[in-house]
């Protein structure tokens, strides 16, 4: 892991946890993990590092939480990345009602989607800052085809433009915030 996302996590407090996501939850309400498993096939598996690019991602959503208490609950809350089974134990298959964010009030649906987003655009702004290498479904790219990209999929995905514009005009405030 590059010495630069360690010192980004450290400015703002976060925890980088050299523990397995695939034991409990990328990111467990307390700190990020740095491993997961990656199946060779069904039976077999190997303990790996996240990539920086992975890491830093869930940096940005640390800091893209509107509300701090988010960063109480195994993946930010966020039922999103729960659906997709990023995380494990009870938030695995849906299990994850009565346990988010989302179901204690904190946020709704819509804040979900801006988040992903602004996570999405504080990636390409550290990223690039950092010299973080951006890697997009296994392929190496720059920042700002990644951004390209990512806005693509917002402007293809009936209702998500909206939510990647309101991400695109918190992003300065923020940035501000952040001392950046």
């Amino acid at each position: 892991m590059k010495t630069a996302i360690q010192n980004l996590a450290d400015r703002f407090g976060i925890l980088l946890s050299a523990r397995n996501a695939s034991d409990s939850y990328l990111y467990d309400g307390a700190s990020i993990a740095l491993f997961r498993n990656r199946y060779l096939n069904e039976d077999d598996f190997v303990v790996t590092p996240y990539t920086d690019d992975v890491v830093l991602h869930e940096i940005c959503h640390w800091l893209a939480c509107s509300d701090p208490e988010q960063r109480l609950f195994p993946e930010y809350g966020l039922a999103m990345g729960i659906g997709e089974l990023t995380a494990m134990g009870d938030y695995a298959n849906g299990g994850w009602y009565g346990s988010s964010a989302f179901e204690h009030g904190l946020i709704d649906v819509r804040e979900q989607g801006v988040q992903e987003a602004l996570t999405q655009l504080l990636s390409v702004h550290f990223g690039q800052k950092l010299g973080i290498r951006c890697l997009l479904y296994g392929s190496p790219m720059k920042w700002d085809i990644y951004r390209k990209v990512k806005e693509k999929e917002h402007r293809d995905q009936p209702g998500w433009w909206e939510l990647w514009e309101e991400a695109n005009a918190r992003l300065p405030s923020l940035l501000e915030a952040l001392g950046e």
